[in-house]
């Protein structure tokens, strides 16, 4: 909100900066989301460890869980990124399976 002298209404400005706009919704999105999805799914993990449940179940569970862990690690390090950092590696996109040796290949 910004207030403009002389005038008692209220006034709204925007950040200018999309980066900026873009770290903050994907933020609040993950808190809103991701974040109780992840304690759900290590509650769920738990309670198949305790006896609950079959095998199938809580390996399905464990690994929806660490590929939630590591898709969270990886979201929270993009988003500290400093702005010219985030905007090179933008950049690259698909190059990094290249770049990495690693072809086109798809993970099974």
């Amino acid at each position: 909100m910004v207030h403009v002298l002389g005038d008692r209404r209220d006034h709204f400005e925007t950040l200018k900066d999309v980066w900026e706009i873009f770290r903050i919704v994907a933020e609040e999105r993950k808190k809103r989301e991701i974040d109780p999805t992840l304690r759900v799914l290590a509650e769920c993990v738990q309670e198949a460890k305790s006896g609950q449940g079959d095998a199938h179940t809580r390996e399905r569970l464990e690994s929806m869980l660490e590929f939630l862990a590591a898709m969270t690690g990886l979201f929270d390090e993009i988003l500290r990124m400093p702005t010219g950092t985030l905007k090179s590696v933008v950049k690259l996109r698909g190059r990094v399976v290249s770049i990495l040796g690693m072809g086109s290949k798809k993970a099974g």
